[in-house]
């Protein structure tokens, strides 16, 4: 009798979920991916006219909604640029003019040479560490493909959820998401490295007509920069296994 409740239950989540929002020409001037709209800016994710997003080879950029081969005018800065009082400082190495530079040391801010001249103009160095990336906090819009899924003898459709995502610098990272009646709110927590690559997990529960039903998230996805981030998203039903190609644009 409650698997016979639950089967009918299921059907009602269908036929409650929201219908996703397609991505047209008419509603989308950048590209489509999983059916989301993209700004189709990124390198990752660069095209307009709501064609499918491409990603731009290592040696490209995207221009006005299309790969281009980056040009080499202007040369590139090494790191720790000139030094005005000490000679060309790179990488912290030695100052040619103004005495010897100690290895890893600061060229600006404080950072004296042998001689005694301060080097100005390349900042410091920080002995050529990585920058720190950016930490994200944004709400994203989630589409989905397919749009719906069958489970046992009823339909499920995708609830194009609203999710808050936040990054945190120990590198946790928390998603606080609205299905709305179809899966209610919930809270998936995990970590990300510094690819942008995430996996976080939760579980939420759906109560219809006083009967509840538990749904475990496990969501596996890459950040392309904090406008996007595309994934997949499985939840595990009592009574089914759905897995969906996810794809989330900042509102």
């Amino acid at each position: 009798m409650r698997v016979a409740i639950a089967i009918a239950l299921v059907a009602c989540v269908a036929s409650c979920g929201t219908p996703p929002v397609r991505c047209t020409a008419a509603s989308c001037k950048g590209c489509c991916f999983n059916d989301v709209c993209l700004d189709g800016t990124s390198r990752s994710a660069c095209g307009k006219s709501a064609r499918e997003c491409v990603t731009c080879d290592a040696q490209q950029t995207c221009l006005s909604g299309a790969c281009s081969t980056l040009s080499n005018a202007g040369g590139t800065g090494t790191a720790g640029g000139n030094a005005t009082a000490g000679g060309n400082a790179t990488a912290g190495g030695n100052a040619t003019a103004g005495g010897g530079a100690t290895a890893g040391g600061n060229t600006a801010g404080g950072g004296a040479t042998a001689g005694g001249g301060l080097a100005t103009a390349g900042g410091a160095t920080a002995g050529g560490g990585a920058p720190q990336p950016t930490l994200c906090d944004e709400t994203y819009r989630v589409g989905a493909t397919p749009a719906q899924q069958q489970c046992l003898t009823g339909d499920v459709a995708w609830p194009s959820p609203t999710a808050r995502l936040t990054q945190f610098a120990d590198g946790g990272i928390t998603i606080v998401v609205d299905g709305g009646a179809g899966f209610g709110v919930f809270t998936l927590r995990g970590s990300w490295t510094s690819g942008g690559s995430f996996r976080a997990t939760g579980q939420g529960q759906a109560d219809l007509a006083g009967f509840p039903i538990t749904v475990q998230h496990t969501l596996t996805a890459r950040l392309e920069t904090c406008e996007a981030w595309s994934g997949r998203w499985q939840q595990d039903l009592t009574l089914c296994t759905l897995t969906w190609d996810a794809g989330a644009r900042r509102q």
